[in-house]
């Protein structure tokens, strides 16, 4: 049986619950082990980021900071439109009624300032979520972003990641509370040597950058739904449009939030097992070719994807030299059929880490 599913990029998730759903409630007619099916849809597959308190407490922070900006943007982008006649804003009371406006018509004027809105706001959430220096000095100056120290959430999972790789005891790093990781950070116990801090800035503008490119988008969106507003849909229906992008908006930066913040943690981890002093002395290195190797540790039901790179056809892992990985990159901006092994997300919501393989060690 071969099944087409049709959905938008954001929607494919539910809709293919909707459908297995659907086909299990017919199977079930004949097989009642179809019912678990039907349960199991029901169901969220839980992330193992959320499993992990200091990481869940940096995405809960995230979240937060993401979500004010968006509401504040939104209602800022509403105050434009209303000022401008283009949609109507409501007086506050609670039927709904709306102030009467002489539309005026909807320009590039309007776009640009549209732009400039959401690209106000959208450096914001940069500088909130991969720290100041990933804006360049013109837009730290029109921001008025502090010049502090205050370390981002992308160097934070980092630290995690580092932390995690050096502690002789790996789950109770894994269990520990966010105050124990903030204590253990004041009190020097992970110092960055001048390379991880290089990685930490090269990993932060790259989360700049994808969250720059869904501003963007975000820009567009809110451009079209006031084209839309000028097209004579009601105010009513404008407004949800909006709100139902910033809906969206948020999912995507969810999953990307998460990728970035998976991202950072286990290249913090690695940069443990790089070639280098350190290495050396903790013996992580092959004698004879002088390379740490690693496998990636996928999940039981990852993604066909992750198992064709990442296990070998006798369902043992394959193994990587870490300066392969590293080479490679990342996945963002590849078409699927170019995705090759890498350290941290394959792809969004991947959660396969990188693990070490001890020399003289294999599968």
């Amino acid at each position: 049986m071969r099944v087409k599913v049709e959905a938008e990029r954001g929607e494919l998730q539910d809709k293919s619950k909707e459908l297995v759903r659907a086909i299990a409630a017919r199977i079930a007619y004949v097989d009642e082990s179809a019912l678990d099916l039907i349960e199991k849809a029901k169901g969220e597959r839980p992330d193992p980021l959320d499993q992990i308190p200091v990481i869940k407490e940096i995405l809960d922070r995230v979240h937060v900071s993401y979500g004010t900006h968006v509401h504040s943007m939104v209602s800022e982008i509403e105050r434009l439109l209303a000022r401008e006649g283009i949609i109507q804003k409501a007086n506050g009371d609670e039927d709904d009624a709306f102030m009467g406006f002489t539309p005026n018509s909807f320009d590039a004027e309007h776009m640009h300032e549209i732009r400039d809105i959401v690209s106000r706001h959208h450096n914001a959430m940069i500088a909130s979520f991969a720290g100041p220096q990933s804006l360049s000095q013109a837009e730290r100056v029109e921001l008025d972003v502090p010049e502090d120290d205050r370390r981002s959430p992308v160097e934070l999972a980092f630290l995690f990641g580092l932390f995690l790789a050096h502690a002789s005891n790996g789950d109770r790093v894994k269990n520990m509370s966010y105050s124990a990781f903030e204590d253990a950070i004041r009190q020097g116990s992970i110092r960055l040597p001048v390379r991880d801090q290089q990685e930490i800035r090269t990993l932060e503008m790259e989360a700049a950058q994808r969250l720059q490119h869904l501003g963007s988008e975000v820009a567009l969106a809110s451009s079209l739904v006031a084209a839309d507003a000028m097209r004579g849909i009601s105010t009513r229906k404008a407004a949800e449009r909006l709100r139902t992008a910033a809906t969206k908006w948020s999912d995507r930066w969810d999953r990307l939030a998460r990728s970035v913040l998976h991202t950072a943690r286990d290249r913090g981890a690695v940069s443990r097992y790089k070639v280098g002093d350190f290495s050396s002395t903790a013996g992580i290195l092959d004698e004879d070719t002088q390379e740490t190797y690693v496998f990636r540790q996928t999940r039981d039901d990852c993604c066909p994807y992750c198992r064709e790179l990442y296990v070998g056809p006798d369902g043992y892992p394959r193994i990587f030299k870490l300066s392969t990985l590293e080479a490679n990159g990342t996945n963002a901006g590849r078409s699927k059929s170019a995705w090759m092994p890498v350290i941290g997300a394959t792809h969004p919501n991947c959660r396969c880490v990188t693990q070490l393989v001890p020399p003289g060690h294999g599968f």
